[in-house]
């Protein structure tokens, strides 16, 4: 589980865990792919940072809804 303040690496304030929806373009098949990115952001110095642990866990999720879209669009090859 992720924690909801760490210290900032670059001033060592607490910096705040935040969650908000992102997308990227799929090189596979064009579409965009929307999925939930986590990173921490600093309000003392305003930078914001990522962990490995939250790399990890927005790596899955961009994976998870590639997934999830190619097999929307091979059920529609099969339906049409």
């Amino acid at each position: 589980m992720l924690e909801q303040q760490i210290s900032c690496p670059m001033c060592g304030t607490k910096a705040r865990l935040e969650e908000y929806e992102n997308e990227i373009n799929s090189s596979r098949d064009g579409k965009k792919i929307k999925f939930r990115m986590i990173s921490y952001a600093c309000d003392a110095c305003t930078n914001s940072f990522t962990t490995t642990e939250s790399d990890t866990i927005v790596v899955d999720r961009i994976n998870k809804a590639m997934r999830c879209q190619q097999r929307k669009s091979k059920i529609k090859k099969y339906v049409s």
